[in-house]
């Protein structure tokens, strides 16, 4: 039981991270701080949708925290 209790808590460590990093990104987002590149990139990746791109920022912005 204890290789779980070891997977457990890495899973819950990494959760931990995920959760700094999305905090993080609105963070900057509501400064008024933006990544460029990413910005570049996220409307791209949305088909154009400015919608779907604002979250597809926030995913590519976590990812390059990772």
């Amino acid at each position: 039981m204890r290789i779980f209790d070891n997977f457990k808590a890495q899973g819950a460590a990494s959760r931990l991270n995920d959760e700094a990093f999305y905090a993080e990104a609105m963070r900057e987002i509501e400064s008024g701080i933006r990544r460029d590149g990413i910005w570049a990139m996220a409307p791209a990746e949305a088909d154009m949708d400015q919608s779907k791109a604002a979250a597809k920022y926030i995913k590519l912005r976590v990812q390059s925290l990772r």
